[in-house]
């Protein structure tokens, strides 16, 4: 396993929970594939849209996100590369 950043590893496990308990018989590994699948395709505006219409953020933690999302152009993919979304595992199933 390797070293990811602090703001994509904090959106992978909300966006992950929110996936796992979303289903009424959720499955460890399905939840974690869908995020990672959505992670790797994700634009920024849909990863703005995500945060902004999420329940799991407060208003300033939405701010930081969007800050830093700032930095990135419309047709990018902030987290699309493998360092940032392959280095979870699902243990326990």
């Amino acid at each position: 396993l390797w070293s990811v950043e602090d703001i994509s590893t904090a959106l992978m496990m909300v966006m992950f929970y929110e996936e796992f308990f979303a289903d009424s018989s959720p499955s460890l590994s399905l939840a974690l594939h869908k995020t990672q699948l959505w992670f790797k395709s994700a634009t920024t505006p849909d990863l703005r849209t995500w945060v902004e219409k999420s329940d799991s953020f407060n208003t300033s933690q939405k701010k930081m996100i969007f800050d830093q999302l700032d930095g990135y152009n419309d047709d990018k993919k902030p987290y699309g590369k493998v360092h940032q979304w392959a280095a979870f595992c699902a243990i326990g199933l």
